[in-house]
């Protein structure tokens, strides 16, 4: 049947029908249909069908090379983590050059270079793709020691698109990873303690001293809700300051000592070692060399040091600009641009 359907190009109108469920959006009101986010539950035989059809899509596209290397979503041996961790090593290589790098964040897309965003602009007019002003905002990133409360530098001029104020901000929040313009990591460590002390809270019962479940039940539990959350991407976090991620460290021991019941005495690393848990910092670490480990073949694309003229979109328009590029950040298409920072 699913082979009959391929060769007449044809998918059954029956199997187009699905039964939506609105899921509500945090923070946004519950009186208005754009606030509730889509779910549609299609027949299992249009599930298996799509999944063939995926199959052939997927052999065709990556066997004559149509798709980029820089797109990093569904596909397979690819993942968010890498492509915010090339994001950070450009953006680190222009600290080390002196250099402001700036990143825009576009709902669909990321670009910089005035005339870049024009020729963008374009692009998106012609294929009706429209752009959500309030999920699009701009990122100076620039290396300092001291704290700024400036979002960006006093010359930097304003940014539009589509006749679209893009918003300069001081951080921004990337596939999960929470970038500060000096890529401290401090806002991200502070929402990842926030998360994982909300599902503590809400695992209490099952992971408290009070608790009926063995040592090992509570372990699992906490490695597959709670761990996750505080390690997710950490190859990306993994060198930001010991004394900021000490605030995960204290979860982790607080786990520990709840779950085993132990007395205030007790050391930390007795608890770990009865509970068969490595420490937060010493998973971080493994965890980072397993990722470059089993990435091997991806580092040449992860790392910097692309050409000059890096071209921005990999579809109808071809657009290249004069900007010397390390490596162009596009999981859906977009660029990085950078900035000489002058010698002080």
């Amino acid at each position: 049947m699913f082979n009959a359907c391929l060769q007449n190009c044809d998918f059954p109108p029956a199997w187009k029908e699905a039964e939506v469920i609105g899921i509500h959006k945090p923070g946004k009101p519950r009186d208005l249909p754009a606030s509730y986010r889509p779910i549609s539950a299609l027949s299992g035989l249009a599930k298996l069908f799509e999944r063939v059809l995926k199959t052939h899509l997927s052999d065709h596209l990556l066997g004559k090379g149509l798709i980029i290397d820089e797109q990093y979503g569904f596909r397979p041996a690819h993942s968010c983590p890498q492509q915010v961790l090339r994001l950070v090593e450009y953006v680190t290589e222009g600290f080390k050059n002196k250099h402001k790098t700036v990143d825009v964040f576009f709902d669909v897309a990321k670009a910089f270079d005035r005339r870049a965003i024009d020729k963008l602009g374009q692009w998106f007019r012609l294929w009706r793709i429209e752009v959500n002003p309030e999920k699009s905002a701009a990122i100076q990133f620039k290396y300092s020691k001291r704290r700024n409360k400036f979002v960006v530098d006093y010359d930097t001029p304003n940014l539009k698109m589509l006749n679209a104020r893009i918003p300069w901000q001081q951080s921004y929040k990337y596939l999960g990873v929470t970038l500060d313009r000096n890529l401290l990591f401090r806002d991200h460590i502070v929402r990842v303690k926030k998360t994982a002390l909300f599902y503590r809270a809400r695992l209490g019962a099952m992971l408290g001293r009070k608790s009926k479940l063995s040592r090992r039940n509570k372990r699992t539990i906490y490695k597959m809700c709670i761990r996750t959350v505080m390690t997710y991407a950490s190859p990306v976090f993994v060198h930001a300051a010991p004394k900021t991620l000490y605030k995960l460290r204290i979860i982790q021991n607080k786990f520990c000592r709840s779950a085993t019941d132990a007395h205030w005495c007790v050391l930390n690393s007795v608890l770990h070692r009865d509970l068969e848990l490595p420490t937060i910092s010493k998973y971080k670490k493994d965890a980072s060399k397993r990722f470059l480990t089993t990435n091997r073949r991806l580092l040449p694309i992860l790392s910097v040091g692309l050409e000059p003229s890096t071209q921005l979109i990999d579809g109808p328009l071809e657009v290249r600009t004069d900007v010397a590029l390390g490596s162009a950040a596009q999981i859906e298409g977009g660029v990085v641009g950078e900035q000489r920072q002058p010698d002080a």
